[in-house]
């Protein structure tokens, strides 16, 4: 038995695992896809986000896969209307395949253990949490849903989305069912 399962293995998921396994918790995340893994986005990260991994000591794994903004330009066609340039950068942008794989791989070297190409079938929550894949069943204590907006962990435990909530805000709107044991170690 894990002390938690997290299924989704992206950005959030693995920065919940890597922080999780800090503290000497047992977890287990279950991604869908093999890293790296193809992502049709580029991707931003704005100047509070990479404080957010430099205070996190999340900042060394991926280093490498960000450049910096520093302007910004306004262009109709060809002509140039508005040009400002700052002295610090005020975002960054990625490439997504590499800072999942990136964050990923860091998470698997401190200790996580994760279980790529393997998708979640069922999800049940009776006296213990128990997620179902192709491959096994897995037991924990705590289950967190860090698999995108279709989750699988929201179909399989509460409502389905309505078209007009589907949004990036709609991170975190899951209230906890039934009372999960405390992890302190």
């Amino acid at each position: 038995m894990h002390d938690v399962i997290i299924v989704g293995g992206g950005p959030i998921g693995s920065i919940a695992g890597i922080l999780l396994a800090r503290k000497n918790v047992d977890v287990l995340i279950i991604e869908k896809q093999k890293h790296p893994r193809w992502k049709p986005c580029g991707e931003g990260l704005s100047r509070e986000g990479m404080e957010f991994l430099k205070q996190h000591d999340l900042y060394l794994p991926v280093k490498k896969i960000f450049r910096e903004i520093k302007g910004i330009s306004f262009n109709i066609l060809t002509t140039n209307i508005a040009f400002h340039e700052y002295d610090a950068p005020i975002a960054y942008t990625l490439d997504r395949a590499k800072f999942d794989h990136s964050l990923i791989s860091y998470a698997q070297d401190i200790g996580v253990e994760v279980h790529e190409s393997e998708t979640v079938k069922n999800i049940t929550t009776l006296e213990k949490v128990q997620v179902e894949t192709q491959h096994s069943s897995y037991n924990s204590k705590v289950l967190i849903g860090a698999d995108g907006v279709f989750s699988i962990v929201g179909k399989k435990l509460y409502r389905k989305w309505e078209n007009n909530e589907i949004g990036s805000a709609k991170v975190a709107r899951y209230r906890i069912r039934y009372p999960s044991p405390t992890i302190s170690r």
